[in-house]
């Protein structure tokens, strides 16, 4: 709440300003974002909808993940549910589950969870099935080696992520009670898809402890 309101009176007294165009308003406004071209990819089920060599995305996803700015979450947030509620059944219950952060990490937030919460403030008003699953940690005692080839990076990450051993109730009642799978879908929100070993990982960890299926994920870049 501190960090908002600290937020709202720096923004009064310096306005933010599109770093494409110069208007006031935000760090990107809606109009430069609408024009920046989709590159949309899906493999090993999972989609990607931007490409991050493109300078413009390249520089959002960094302001996001490094400066925390909220309002480039939101543009993602509002891509994201436009392509869930494109491509999946609006009657099925969709929840969105962050890749999680390790600690230490210099990023103060989880820009994944950013994009969700956002996401979730949107559904109000779409009416979409959204709900948060932020059930995932990464095991930060194994080191993650920096690997480019796919079957090598898989072999290295597969172990490090698992689900929170303190579910609350609600999620455990969720995950422990997947008789009717076919009305729910999971999918994993990431910022970037390179080999999926982060998001192979996560499936793991969902389908091993709870059999969980219908699992897909959705990132901003490839």
């Amino acid at each position: 709440m501190f960090y908002n309101f600290t937020d709202k009176i720096l923004n009064a007294i310096f306005p933010e300003k599109c770093f494409i165009c110069g208007e006031n308003g935000q760090f990107c406004c809606v109009a430069c974002f609408s024009k920046i071209p989709q590159s949309k990819i899906q493999k090993y089920e999972v989609y990607a909808l931007y490409e991050y060599k493109n300078i413009y995305i390249n520089k959002l996803l960094k302001q996001l993940k490094y400066k925390n700015t909220r309002s480039v979450a939101e543009l993602f947030a509002a891509e994201i549910s436009t392509f869930i509620l494109e491509n999946y059944s609006e009657n099925k219950k969709i929840y969105l589950i962050p890749i999680p952060l390790s600690s230490g990490d210099e990023r103060i937030n989880n820009h994944a969870l950013e994009i969700i919460n956002k996401m979730l403030m949107l559904s109000k008003s779409f009416g979409n099935n959204f709900e948060l699953l932020d059930i995932l940690y990464k095991n930060n005692k194994i080191k993650q080696a920096h690997i480019k080839n796919r079957n090598a990076r898989i072999d290295n990450i597969i172990n490090k992520i698992f689900i929170i051993n303190n579910l609350n109730k609600k999620e455990y009642d969720i995950l422990n009670n997947l008789q009717n799978t076919n009305e729910s879908i999971f999918i994993i929100i990431d910022d970037i898809f390179t080999t999926g070993a982060t998001i192979a990982a996560a499936r793991k960890a969902l389908q091993e402890r709870f059999g969980v299926q219908n699992i897909f994920a959705i990132t901003v870049a490839h």
